[in-house]
């Protein structure tokens, strides 16, 4: 049994599919989200988000329906309990849009209070690079390696950790101003140069949640959150080379070693 007094977490007497659900609250994104679900793999996942607060922003319940839902749309025999994780995302994503807010799939990292976050194709190389600016830098913290929250809050881009942060767990629960969006794609030499939103909507769409019956309301928060992101496009190789390229570029400054 959990701890209540520390996570307020309990197993809820509501009856959903005759089964019995895991009531808890998760403060993601500035927001505070009451939560209920049928399996502890969620409350698991969410563990260093969890609060002792009743007051919520809004609130999400998985049901049964949403993981079938999740396993209709999958190629693999996942169980029941990870994909309630994704479900749960899912519905927050739906929601996220009212709050001024989108996830979107990339690895931001943060370095003197700016965030930097690079978006490409699964296994093109977005891990890879961010663990090179890790080995090379102190002082740089990474706040999501897969699936951050990006909110509008005071007309500034803000970027949240999330417990959806990828296979390899790179993440914090931490926030930042969004400096940068960085389109990296694979070269066989490193160089970077700065590109404007029409070069490169396609890549940065793509890697938008945009439920289908918030796409005006969305679309309208990106042409508000990317004025005031700067763009730019990286071709880059696996080599260390490729990290001075891009912390010189980002930074304005000189990569002393």
């Amino acid at each position: 049994m959990f701890d209540i007094l520390v996570y307020n977490l309990s197993i809820s007497s509501m009856h959903w599919y005759n089964e019995c659900m895991y009531t808890f609250n998760i403060k993601l994104a500035n927001l505070n989200i009451h939560i209920s679900t049928i399996y502890r793999n969620s409350v698991d996942l969410c563990r260093n988000y969890l609060i002792d607060d009743n007051l919520s922003d809004f609130n999400v319940v998985i049901n049964q329906d949403c993981i079938d839902e999740e396993r209709s749309n999958c190629d693999f025999d996942y169980s029941d309990g990870y994909l309630e994780t994704i479900a749960l995302y899912r519905q927050i994503g739906n929601i996220l849009p009212i709050y001024s807010g989108l996830i979107m799939h990339g690895a931001c990292i943060e370095y003197k209070n700016k965030g930097y976050m690079f978006v490409a194709p699964s296994g093109t190389g977005k891990t890879t690079h961010i663990n090179l600016w890790l080995k090379h830098l102190r002082g740089v913290r990474v706040i999501n390696g897969d699936k951050p929250i990006i909110r509008l809050i005071d007309n500034k881009p803000v970027i949240f950790g999330t417990p959806w942060n990828g296979k390899e767990r790179m993440g914090d629960n931490c926030s930042c101003i969004l400096d940068s969006i960085i389109v990296l794609n694979r070269g066989v030499i490193d160089k970077i140069e700065e590109i404007g939103t029409n070069e490169c909507i396609d890549d940065l769409i793509n890697k938008i949640y945009i439920p289908k019956d918030k796409m005006i309301e969305c679309f309208d928060l990106v042409n508000s959150m990317f004025k005031d992101i700067k763009l730019y496009r990286l071709e880059c190789t696996m080599n260390d080379s490729a990290f001075v390229t891009s912390f010189e570029a980002l930074t304005g400054g000189k990569y002393e070693g």
